[in-house]
């Protein structure tokens, strides 16, 4: 276990530039240290674990120097990525002590570094449930790799992400457990860790890399279609406001006040190639948007039905979308999942059950 006081040692120290040799530690694998003065050792099950914090500053900096060498060797790609939002001007003076969960936590860590140590490491598995599950999610990460997928650029950092999970999911399980005899890790605790590392991987992908090409190409799409949209019917938005608005003798299902379904549009793929975004158009360019319809379908916001496609600025489907926007990925021309709401109207007419954004 190494202790740092400043973070530089770790990113800028000539001693710690191999970061191979990090790499191979944190895989559980023998290390070779030759020195020239002393005798050399091996590393042997050494247990790894590296928790940095540094400003944004220093990070661009090693980023400049040595980004793509921790890139390219998969350093960074073993990294949980996380860049927590400011506080400065809405910190409170509450106390530590009224935190009720932190004192749990606080408890329960206490009890494990009291607790005797096992004599020998313990094998945890998955449930079998969790088991299809993780393999749900190594099929998603390797379609995801493919070309046009959201991963196609970032294999190096793709190709951990379920590892990561997997450790993750041994953690939290250990922490959790009741007994040492309780060596099987289940579904919902896979599943818990699997949404916080697509969380992180959203920060690597904000902070450490740059955005996947179909996503930008989706923005690009997205934007279109929605000026499309206003094209086809201007005054759309208008008409349902007012019928939202509408009397209370109108025995039709009224949206709340603070819902609208957006914008909608119809279109066909010659369309898209002769009059869509520049970076889309034509044959050279089908690909790429093939898969920006494709994520944009994933993500609910487009059906095709017979020869054409229907895009909606809110999600058209009623049930919950492949992806949601914001999760693993984030299309910023269109509201996040979060920012939508599932309505069921209480009346037989007017307005269908379905996702409406919400209005704030």
């Amino acid at each position: 276990m190494g202790v740092f006081h400043q973070i530089r040692e770790v990113f800028f120290r000539p001693s710690l530039g191999e970061l191979d040799k990090l790499n191979t530690l944190w895989d559980g694998s023998s290390v070779i240290v030759d020195r020239i003065s002393r005798e050399g050792f091996v590393l042997q099950n050494a247990r790894l674990t590296l928790s940095l914090m540094a400003q944004p500053s220093v990070i661009s900096r090693f980023m400049a120097k040595r980004g793509e060498e921790a890139r390219g060797t998969g350093f960074l790609a073993r990294f949980l990525i996380a860049k927590p939002r400011l506080m400065a001007g809405q910190r409170t003076d509450q106390q530590l002590s009224e935190l009720l969960r932190l004192r749990s936590f606080n408890a329960r860590i206490h009890e494990l570094l009291n607790s005797p140590l096992l004599t020998e490491r313990q094998v945890l598995s998955f449930s079998e449930q969790a088991k299809d599950r993780w393999f749900q999610y190594s099929r998603f990460l390797e379609l995801q790799m493919k070309e046009n997928g959201l991963y196609f650029y970032l294999k190096d950092h793709a190709s951990k992400l379920l590892e990561n999970t997997s450790r993750l999911a041994a953690i939290v399980h250990t922490f959790e457990r009741t007994s040492n005899n309780q060596t099987e890790i289940d579904c919902s605790t896979l599943e818990f860790c699997w949404k916080f590392t697509q969380h992180c991987s959203k920060h690597f992908i904000a902070h450490l890399a740059n955005e996947p090409q179909i996503v930008i190409d989706a923005n690009h799409l997205a934007h279109y279609l929605l000026k499309l949209a206003s094209k086809q019917d201007p005054f759309a938005l208008n008409k349902e406001e007012k019928h939202s608005r509408a009397s209370s003798n109108d025995t039709r299902a009224e949206l709340p006040r603070d819902l609208i379904s957006g914008a909608r549009a119809t279109f066909t793929i010659t369309q898209l190639k002769q009059f869509g975004p520049s970076s889309l158009r034509g044959r050279a360019n089908t690909a790429r948007l093939e898969g920006a319809i494709d994520l944009l379908c994933k993500l609910g916001h487009i059906a095709k039905e017979g020869s054409r496609y229907r895009f909606q600025e809110s999600i058209l489907l009623r049930q919950e979308p492949e992806l949601k926007n914001g999760e693993i990925v984030e299309v910023k021309e269109l509201p996040l999942f979060n920012e939508q709401e599932f309505w069921t109207p209480q009346r037989g007419y007017g307005y269908t059950a379905g996702y409406y954004i919400k209005v704030r």
